[in-house]
């Protein structure tokens, strides 16, 4: 998609983009960073090498379930 091009140009460049997306997959694409948002609180971090895409529904899921 075009927006996904120009993210990667931004974050390219040097510059931090934060996006909020439920598209594990497309966030898995771009994000070099995933942070959990629930009700208004990160309650869960992790860089992109630390995790397998294939884990990020459960990372997701963890992390909301004590919300």
């Amino acid at each position: 998609a075009m927006l996904d091009v120009v993210l990667r140009d931004v974050a390219a460049a040097g510059r931090t983009v934060v996006m909020t997306s439920h598209d594990l997959a497309r966030t898995a694409d771009l994000a070099s960073r995933f942070d959990v948002l629930s009700r208004g609180v990160i309650t869960a971090s992790i860089q992109r090498t630390e995790i397998d895409p294939d884990d990020l529904l459960p990372f997701y899921l963890q992390a909301t379930s004590a919300c």
